[in-house]
């Protein structure tokens, strides 16, 4: 399974992997499209146990109701920066300022 964003330039991908911020990207479904070296090291995860892998897989603390990326998803546009805490699939608890955006939908074939 390809879980680049090939059908944005390399320019785009290589800026989201140089850039000083976290960035973790989902398709409609929650499954995790990309996620840079930033967000790995916020996470404390590595950047190949998360990638393909759904948000609630690897935040098990999270639900539906508490997950700023599946309000965005679920709303259909980006929410307000919040503090967002919850807890990795190894069991360190993070704490982090959050601001999902919503910027693409997927068409259906």
């Amino acid at each position: 399974m390809n879980h680049s964003l090939s059908h944005w330039s390399p320019q785009f991908e290589w800026i989201l992997h140089i850039i000083n911020v976290g960035v973790h990207i989902v398709n409609r479904s929650g499954q995790t499209v990309f996620y840079n070296e930033m967000m790995a090291q916020i996470d404390g995860l590595e950047r190949d146990q998360v990638l393909g892998k759904n948000i609630f897989h690897l935040f098990p603390s999270l639900t539906d109701e508490s997950s700023t990326l599946h309000l965005a998803l679920e709303k259909g546009k980006g929410t307000s920066e919040s503090i967002q805490t919850y807890v990795n699939i190894k069991g360190k608890k993070i704490r982090r300022l959050t601001a999902p955006i919503l910027f693409m939908k997927e068409t259906k074939s």
